[in-house]
């Protein structure tokens, strides 16, 4: 029983990592692309 109410929040954090990976790339990506077009004009 211990182990399953420790497994829960862990779970909860490992997504809430995942989307701010995913937020985290993406934000990255997109400063860099306009950056790179800027560098281009």
């Amino acid at each position: 029983m211990k182990t399953q109410v420790n497994n829960k929040p862990q779970v909860k954090t490992n997504k809430v990592l995942g989307i701010y990976t995913v937020f985290m790339v993406s934000l990255s990506i997109s400063y860099i692309v306009t950056t790179f077009l800027h560098l281009g004009n």
